[in-house]
């Protein structure tokens, strides 16, 4: 049934070069010498094919389109500043006490002061926390997000006018508080605590995110990553606040003289400002620039946007580069983005290495923070992470979003606040340090950059269609005639055993001359029929044989 069905394929099919594998007019030479021309063509179709498929599914190769976006669409980089004062003078006289440990000298210190110490010295000295806490013996338990939290200076202390818009606003409302590696810093545009942390998993170290409505806006989720504003654009007012050509922020900041000797060598005498998107903390891996003592700079950014259409989806990740909105889960963090998983990757390598974290770092309830006695582990570890963490056997994997917004600085011009000729409300304030920050957009529209599968089913396809048609010279039509041949074959073959079972269990007599009908070249040689049955199968045999025979000797010889 196999052998002659096989025949039948071949001698029907359009199929370059099958036929003349069961062709009975041919030798048993060109016979061979077909089969393996078609073979090696099947092969080389099928390394082609791969290579094809590679090229679409595997390895696919993705374009890139600009298209215009208008600003409005956007929203407005969340800014966060942070004081290089690390303690009140009050507290402690911060840089008479690194200056001794550098030198290596004693300080005599109360056990509060070495505490407050300690606690600062993770963000100013993080290289000489061993010289710290061999000198700091005395110190007693502490919080230290307690003590850092209470040797800051608050939003209103240290910023002491802000405007918008051209409309001047209290700082407290316009900036929230936040955690980073300066210690407590003061955000701009971010969204809330609720909409940026996983609730289940954060320590309540970090609820110093949260804010208040006290703008008197709607502060519900109006903006996603992929959507964009889901709400009514033409409101003019919207949280996060858009990216309008008037959006112009300006701050004030204000350091008094007694505070302003605290500063942090490490950091210098600067005000660290870092860019980000409003679904994002500030974290170590954000670009920073900075705002020097009694200076005024200003700032014009300009936006880019990068997306990815929906047809990169059916893609891996690995594969595109990238993760949409969804496909990637993080621990603490609610919004995937390439920051936020270097962060948490950074804190998990950090608290397998050391067993604690480090006090700005991502943590449940129950992680212990690091003291100074593990500062230089912590600090090792960070600059390790790099390298190993990504090398351990749970690499971190952290693609960029496959939608994201870049706050690029087009330029920065720096000068003197003394040399500033505006309008200022600081006229009457007290004896200090002022700076000034001034940060805009620029242009109404912007450029979008666009991936899309440049590669895609419909290329495949024809692409695959012409191998087939190179190699073996086949269509679409050449595989439904195959299919067609096979079924209909195969049902033939069926029908005929049904007749043949048929006849046997109703004793229908078969005779040899029942055989007669056909030529002798197909009557049965040296077979034998022992039964009614085998005279059937013999019968259903040789009818196949003979319609073949017909169906060739009608074929040009060549």
């Amino acid at each position: 049934m196999v052998i002659s069905l096989i025949k039948l394929i071949t001698q029907e099919s359009s199929m370059h070069g099958l036929r003349h594998i069961t062709d009975d007019r041919r030798d048993k030479f060109s016979k061979i010498f077909w089969l393996c021309v078609v073979i090696t063509s099947i092969c080389l179709l099928f390394l082609s094919g791969y290579n094809v498929y590679f090229k679409w599914n595997i390895a696919p190769e993705i374009g890139l389109r600009v298209n215009q976006k208008s600003m409005a669409d956007l929203p407005f980089p969340a800014i966060t500043i942070c004081s290089s004062v690390l303690a009140r003078d009050n507290l402690i006289n911060l840089t008479k006490a690194i200056n001794s440990v550098k030198a290596g000298q004693p300080i005599m210190y109360t056990p509060k002061e070495q505490n407050y110490f300690a606690a600062n010295s993770h963000i100013c000295i993080p290289d000489h926390m061993k010289k710290v806490n061999d000198i700091c013996k005395n110190r007693t338990e502490f919080n230290i997000m307690k003590l850092i939290n209470e040797s800051s200076l608050n939003t209103g202390e240290m910023l002491k006018s802000c405007s918008f818009r051209e409309i001047s606003f209290d700082c407290e409302k316009l900036f929230t508080r936040s955690i980073t590696d300066y210690g407590y810093c003061h955000t701009f545009n971010m969204l809330d605590h609720d909409r940026i942390f996983n609730q289940d998993t954060i320590s309540s170290d970090f609820d110093v995110f949260r804010k208040t409505n006290q703008l008197g806006i709607n502060m519900s989720l109006q903006w996603t990553l992929d959507e964009n504003y889901i709400v009514n654009r033409s409101q003019d007012i919207l949280f996060p606040v858009r990216s309008l050509k008037k959006n112009i922020l300006i701050f004030y900041t204000y350091l008094n003289e007694t505070d302003s000797i605290n500063t942090c060598q490490q950091i210098g005498k600067v005000f660290p400002i870092i860019l980000h998107m409003p679904n994002e903390i500030p974290t170590p891996f954000h670009e920073e620039m900075y705002l020097e003592y009694g200076r005024r700079k200003q700032v014009t950014i300009m936006l880019k946007t990068y997306k990815s259409s929906n047809d990169l989806k059916k893609f891996r990740p690995k594969k595109r580069g990238c993760y949409f909105e969804g496909e990637r889960q993080l621990k603490f963090f609610k919004s995937y983005t390439k920051a936020h998983c270097d962060f948490e990757c950074m804190t998990n390598y950090t608290l397998k290495v050391c067993g604690c974290v480090k006090f700005s770092m991502p943590r449940t309830k129950g992680t212990p923070i690091c003291d100074i006695d593990k500062g230089d582990c912590y600090y090792n570890a960070m600059l390790q992470w790099p390298k190993d963490g990504e090398n351990s056997h749970r690499p971190c994997n952290c693609l960029e979003t496959c939608n994201s917004i870049k706050y690029n600085i087009l330029y920065s011009k720096d000068s003197f606040f003394s040399d500033y000729t505006g309008p200022s409300p600081l006229m009457d304030m007290k004896r200090g340090t002022y700076s000034v920050f001034l940060i805009r957009t620029r242009n109404h529209v912007i450029d979008e950059y666009e991936n899309f599968a440049e590669y895609r089913l419909q290329n495949f396809v024809a692409d695959f269609g012409g191998l087939m048609g190179l190699f073996l010279g086949c269509s679409i039509i050449s595989l439904v005639e195959l299919i067609y041949f096979c079924i209909t074959g195969t049902f033939k073959k069926i029908n005929f055993k049904r007749i043949s079972f048929g006849r046997k269990i109703n004793n229908i007599p078969l005779t040899n001359s029942k055989l007669q009908q056909f030529p002798k070249k197909f009557s049965p040689k040296n077979r034998p029929l022992k039964s009614n049955a085998d005279m059937w199968r013999t019968l259903d045999q040789l009818n196949s044989d003979f319609i073949l025979h017909q169906r060739t000797s009608q074929r040009v010889k060549f």
